[in-house]
């Protein structure tokens, strides 16, 4: 899912458009698209889509996954 309205995404007016993985990759190469990754740092660390940005919507520590505090910043 490539999120089209990050402020949406945040306030919970969300716009999601489904695409698949060659359309996503079309339009970042063509378009500027850019490919938020939002899995914790750990995960993105092992492995991620080349030209990806890492903003963790979760933070992974000893007692589980917690939210990220800066993730609406």
């Amino acid at each position: 899912m490539l999120y089209t309205d990050v402020v949406g995404f945040l306030n919970g007016s969300m716009n999601i458009q489904r695409v698949s993985a060659a359309e996503a990759k079309r339009k970042i190469e063509e378009e500027g698209w850019v490919l938020l990754d939002v899995r914790s740092m750990p995960e993105y660390a092992d492995a991620h889509a080349p030209g990806a940005y890492n903003v963790p919507f979760l933070h992974k520590t000893p007692n589980g996954m917690l939210p990220n505090q800066d993730f609406a910043r």
